[in-house]
């Protein structure tokens, strides 16, 4: 018997869920931390109790190896979703989930998209939240949990809390799980309210094929109330969606997908090797952070309390919670492609001046100008209000281009693994 507690204690030590072990006594009491944290104190209930049930017996024999277990693992699932919704059902399907939490393999990763789909199937409030928690707080599977939450509101398209969580998987949904996302938000009586939303349809209906372009069709429609030529073939149909889009909203990027450089010796499809073998030991993250410094980031993001970041008038987004807002090949397009997405809160303004001098860069005040534009070289162009003649929105961001290209592939693998570090708070709002 104390060999089976004290197993069940490692268990429930090691593989708690992060939004359990990131609640600490020593916060304040807010609706935010709140939000954060009881999603994973259900799921961990659950599997405590379901843990015991499990693990608690005499320990395997050798024949139980890992492939055998995932198999059992398999059929059981099975089982669970061909049954009817039951409390015990839902308490062993997250505990499965836990149980493989630190697993890499592909085969444990397919059987926790199992999981994940058989809990949305479920229906339950129960099972539903633990696939918010998953969204929230394992960002490497917010793809998963997105197509899961999109499996269950097929069928009940009615709380806006899961249309709000498929609009943000719109940028980390790919192939079969994004139709299934687009195919869900069309089946809300909500339509998009910003520009952005409409251009991710646009972007992710150019990487679908062909078949599956009326998904992402009848969504666009439904959300902009434009109708294309009924004759045009559906690709037809989506170029029509892509000049509405820039007629409408001239000062967004455009609705097209992102362009190497002329030369580039780094781009998306080159680097995509170190996206799929990311390392997250603290060897790898702390050499990363050398890097992230040797690059000047600093001068531009804060970052924890890192040295040489700035204090006020910072350039660019706070990245000390980077890891748990946005999945490691999110960090590296906006790397790669910084005009790719803007950040509404850093916009780029171009300044027409009366001497017919033009200026781009982060318009903010001055002491001793008034005013001062700030390039993406960092350098200040001071003018008083009274000597602009025209003020213009720009759709390219104040981040330069190519600053991956001076480092080497060990390099940018160390620093992809500092950036993707789960630090600070779990806060994917921010």
């Amino acid at each position: 018997m104390q060999r089976r507690l004290h197993l069940n204690n490692d268990i429930v030590n090691e593989q708690r869920p992060d939004d359990v072990r990131n609640c600490r006594a020593t916060e304040p009491i807010s609706f935010r931390r709140i939000h954060r944290c009881v999603p994973g104190i259900v799921s961990a209930l659950f599997f405590i109790g379901s843990a015991h049930l499990t693990w608690g017996q005499e320990p395997p024999d050798s024949h139980n190896t890992p492939s055998n277990r995932f198999v059992a693992l398999e059929n059981e699932i099975e089982k669970l979703r061909a049954s009817d919704a039951q409390s015990s059902d839902v308490k062993r399907l997250i505990a499965i989930d836990v149980e493989l939490r630190d697993q890499t393999s592909e085969t444990a990763k397919q059987i926790q998209q199992s999981v994940l789909v058989a809990l949305a199937e479920q229906g339950t409030a129960v099972s539903l939240e633990h696939l918010r928690s998953v969204f929230e707080t394992q960002t490497h599977r917010r793809h998963d949990a997105a197509y899961a939450i999109s499996v269950a509101a097929m069928d009940r398209p009615t709380d806006d809390q899961d249309w709000r969580y498929l609009v943000r998987s719109l940028m980390v949904v790919e192939g079969r799980q994004a139709v299934s996302v687009l195919q869900s938000l069309g089946r809300f009586r909500r339509r998009a309210t910003k520009a952005a939303w409409v251009r991710q349809v646009i972007l992710i209906a150019l990487t679908l094929p062909e078949q599956d372009l009326p998904a992402a069709l009848e969504l666009l429609k439904f959300w902009t109330q434009h109708t294309p030529a009924p004759q045009g073939l559906v690709k037809d149909q989506l170029a029509d969606y892509q000049a509405w889009f820039r007629d409408s909203y001239p000062d967004e990027p455009k609705p097209k997908l992102p362009v190497d450089m002329a030369g580039s010796r780094w781009t998306y499809n080159r680097l995509s090797g170190v996206l799929a073998d990311l390392k997250s030991d603290r060897t790898s993250i702390a050499a990363g952070e050398v890097v992230y410094s040797r690059a000047d980031c600093q001068k531009c993001h804060r970052r924890g309390n890192m040295k040489g970041q700035p204090q006020n008038n910072q350039l660019g987004p706070d990245l000390t919670s980077l890891g748990w807002r946005r999945q490691p090949k999110e960090i590296l397009m906006a790397i790669l492609y910084p005009s790719h997405h803007l950040n509404d809160e850093y916009p780029v303004t171009t300044v027409v001046l009366k001497g017919g001098m033009s200026v781009s860069g982060l318009m903010m005040p001055d002491e001793r100008a008034g005013l001062k534009i700030v390039g993406s070289d960092g350098m200040a162009t001071r003018f008083k209000r009274a000597d602009i003649d025209e003020t213009l929105a720009s759709n390219v961001s104040n981040m330069p281009t190519g600053l991956l290209e001076r480092l080497s592939l060990r390099e940018i693998e160390q620093l992809m693994a500092f950036l993707s570090a789960q630090t600070g708070d779990a806060d994917p709002h921010d």
